[in-house]
């Protein structure tokens, strides 16, 4: 089995609402006539899908918020779901890390009744900036993927266009390989944060 996934990027409906079904079975023509200038290798891969579906990517803004009081957004029900899976396939993974920053911090030797939505917002301090950030990048690469290139980069074809799309997607990925761990810092703010609150 083999999973074929074909992106059509069309920038200028980004951030409008989509009004139709997200997921819609079309023909094989509708696929093969967007991507006609392709390598033959490429189209008789688009050839061999047997039931192809549509999906239509959907995007949300920068959550201002993950926690209200003892309620709070993890995994796909927050905005990783929405917006990692099509070029960066970080979703899975960004939730994990949220459930076990939250296991930590909720099971934390600090942590009791009393300042439980203390721990909920040290949680949404530290996932919800570098959630938004990712989502940001996964953006930021779907347009790379496409040669869809800011209005302040090299013209589209100019020699200089693969370079710059080759060093944005490279620095859209670096978070991977440099980012610190984040539960020693997050455990860190923590014990500071109950110091200060048992000084109250």
């Amino acid at each position: 089995m083999i999973n074929v996934v074909l992106f059509l990027h069309n920038c200028d409906t980004f951030g409008a609402p989509y009004e139709g079904h997200w997921v819609m079975e079309v023909s094989e023509k509708e696929i093969l006539d967007q991507f006609e200038d392709w390598e033959i290798h490429s189209k008789a891969l688009a050839k061999c899908v047997e039931r192809p579906l549509r999906w239509v990517l959907h995007s949300l803004r920068p959550l201002p918020h993950y926690v209200d009081r003892r309620v709070a957004l993890l995994g796909d029900a927050d905005i990783k779901g929405a917006c990692y899976g099509a070029t960066f396939g970080a979703g899975a993974g960004q939730s994990m890390e949220d459930a076990y920053v939250l296991g930590r911090l909720l099971t934390h030797e600090l942590t009791h009744l009393g300042n439980v939505a203390d721990a909920l917002k040290m949680y949404e301090e530290v996932r919800l900036p570098f959630a938004n950030s990712i989502v940001q990048r996964s953006r930021d690469v779907g347009q790379y993927y496409s040669f869809s290139v800011p209005p302040d980069g090299p013209a589209h074809g100019s020699p200089d266009e693969l370079n710059y799309v080759r060093k944005s997607i490279e620095d859209a990925w670096a978070w991977q390989s440099e980012s610190q761990w984040v539960w020693s810092d997050t455990e860190q703010r923590w014990r500071t944060k109950c110091s200060a609150l048992a000084k109250l």
